[in-house]
C-alpha cells in the first residue's frame, strides 16, 4: 500500500472513532439533555412551577361551589315520599354542626330560601351538639326539648319540612354514624335511620360539602309556621 493510501485510511479511522465517542457521551447518564429519566424530571418540575399538585389542598378552598354534596336519603315526611339528593354542612369552633339535605341538586345554594320559607321543597335539617370531627361512634337523634348542649355527648335534632302544610316534622328517634369529618371540606354520614311517632321515617347515607351559609340553620319547633294572612285587597 502506498504511503498516500495509508494516510487516508488512518484519517478515516480517526474521524470514525471521534464521532462514536461524541455520540456515546451525549447519550450517557451525565448528560441530562437527552437522558429519558432527566427529561421526566424536568417535566415534573415544570408542573410544580405552575402551582398545581404541590401539596394538600387548603380545606378552606373546598366548598359547595366546586363540589356538590351527594345524598342517598329516602323515606316519608308527613306521609309523602321524600328523597334527598344533595347535602351541605357547616361546623363552628364551639362544638356545633348543621346539615341541610335537599331534594334538589344544590342544598347549599338553597339555604337562604329555606331560612325565609321561599321554597316548596320537602327537605331536611340536622343540628348536632357537642360535635367533634374525631367522634366516630353512633350519634343518637332526640327531639329538641330533650337536647342537652354542652354535656359532652354528641346528639342530633332531625327535622323534615313538609311544604303542603308549611310545617316542620320532628323525627324524635334514630341514629347515624359520622365516618369522616373535615371542617372546610366534607362530612360523610352513614346509617342515618330516623323516625317520628306518626310513622314518618327516612334512612340512607350522604356526603355533605362545606357550606358556611348553613350555620345556625334548623327548622324550629313552632305551633304554626304558615305564612301570614295577606292584607285585604283595597277596592
Amino acid at each position: 500500500m502506498s504511503p498516500v493510501r495509508v494516510l487516508i485510511v488512518s484519517s478515516l479511522i480517526s474521524c470514525t472513532s471521534s464521532t462514536k465517542s461524541t455520540e456515546t457521551e451525549s447519550s450517557g447518564p451525565n448528560n441530562p439533555a437527552t437522558d429519558s429519566g432527566a427529561t421526566t424530571a424536568d417535566a415534573d418540575g415544570g408542573a410544580d412551577d405552575s402551582g398545581q399538585n404541590t401539596g394538600p389542598r387548603d380545606p378552606l378552598e373546598a366548598d359547595c361551589s366546586t363540589s356538590e354534596g351527594i345524598s342517598n336519603i329516602s323515606g316519608q315526611i308527613e306521609g309523602s315520599p321524600a328523597r334527598m339528593v344533595s347535602a351541605a354542612w357547616y361546623a363552628n369552633d364551639s362544638g356545633a354542626a348543621w346539615i341541610v339535605l335537599s331534594p334538589s341538586t344544590s342544598a347549599c345554594s338553597l339555604v337562604e330560601d329555606l331560612k325565609t320559607n321561599r321554597h316548596d321543597l320537602r327537605a331536611m335539617s340536622i343540628w348536632i351538639t357537642d360535635f367533634s370531627p374525631s367522634h366516630y361512634a353512633p350519634i343518637h337523634i332526640v327531639p329538641e326539648p330533650a337536647l342537652i348542649p354542652g354535656d359532652g355527648t354528641p346528639e342530633a335534632v332531625v327535622n323534615g319540612w313538609e311544604p303542603i302544610i308549611n310545617l316542620a316534622i320532628i323525627m324524635e328517634h334514630g341514629l347515624f354514624t359520622v365516618r369522616s369529618a373535615t371542617p372546610g371540606d366534607t362530612l360523610q354520614v352513614t346509617g342515618l335511620d330516623t323516625w317520628s311517632e306518626f310513622g314518618d321515617a327516612v334512612e340512607g347515607d350522604f356526603t355533605a360539602c362545606w357550606c358556611p351559609a348553613a350555620e345556625g340553620f334548623i327548622w324550629p319547633i313552632v305551633e304554626d309556621s304558615s305564612p301570614p294572612t295577606p292584607p285585604p285587597v283595597s277596592e
